[in-house]
């Protein structure tokens, strides 16, 4: 009976270091999803910081390129209504020739 009782003890003992073990498990998994989780809103974080740092650098890059595309066409805008100012009198007098026959 002693050693019916020993082995009932044993298989106790042994019963209560799975669950221990179970429970240390449990708790390392739990532990390593809310640091999982820390770490991925942290990381999360930083690349919205460099996204919003970069699309600001780019915008600056792309801002100064249209001004000076922008600055392009408008010259060339202005030369074009410069030379249109510059002819229209000598048009408008083929024009009117040619309409009359002269």
């Amino acid at each position: 009976m002693d050693i019916m009782q020993a082995i009932i003890d044993i298989e106790r003992k042994a019963q209560g270091i799975v669950d221990s073990v179970d429970e240390l498990k449990s708790r390392s998994n739990e532990t390593v999803k809310v640091e999982l989780a820390r770490k991925e809103a942290e990381l999360t974080r930083k690349i919205d910081e460099k996204k919003e740092q970069l699309k600001s650098k780019y915008d600056i890059i792309r801002d100064k390129e249209m001004s000076g595309i922008e600055r392009k066409y408008a010259d060339k805008l202005e030369a074009l209504d410069d030379k249109c100012r510059k002819g229209k009198e000598k048009w408008t007098e083929e024009l009117v020739r040619a309409v009359i026959g002269e």
